[in-house]
């Protein structure tokens, strides 16, 4: 079973903008997502547990898309590699690299870039509409 998780800001001002916000902001937003999951992935790939590979090389960004919220994106991994969840919520192994919750540490060490990379987005975005 694959795992997902969305890099999100958890503002709730920011949010309750985004949701009226204009479609020069959201695409600025959307392609900063793009962006700053693409750079949780390079994050998260070392602290990923090696044995094949396999699940370190599932390791990618979905494609942003639109909730009522605002633009949202993905990072997952494990699709087709059945024993991801297990690896990443399982007990603590003694992992010669890597270790679990792997997908959590890489968002959770970008998520202030994060914030700032979609607060500047949102800048550009009103200055270019």
């Amino acid at each position: 079973m694959s795992i997902d998780i969305t890099v999100e800001w958890n503002d709730d001002a920011l949010a309750s903008y985004l949701r009226d916000a204009p479609e020069a902001v959201l695409s600025e937003v959307r392609e900063t997502l793009r962006r700053e999951a693409e750079y949780v992935v390079t994050a998260a790939i070392p602290l990923t547990p090696v044995r094949t590979g396999l699940l370190r090389n599932s390791i990618m960004a979905d494609q942003p898309e639109d909730t009522p919220d605002g633009p949202q994106v993905k990072v997952v991994a494990g699709k087709g590699v059945s024993y991801a969840r297990d690896v990443h919520d399982g007990p603590e192994r003694n992992y010669t690299e890597g270790g679990r919750e792997f997908l959590k540490r890489a968002v959770d060490a970008q998520r202030d870039q994060v914030h700032e990379a979609v607060r500047d987005a949102m800048k550009r975005g009103l200055q270019d509409g």
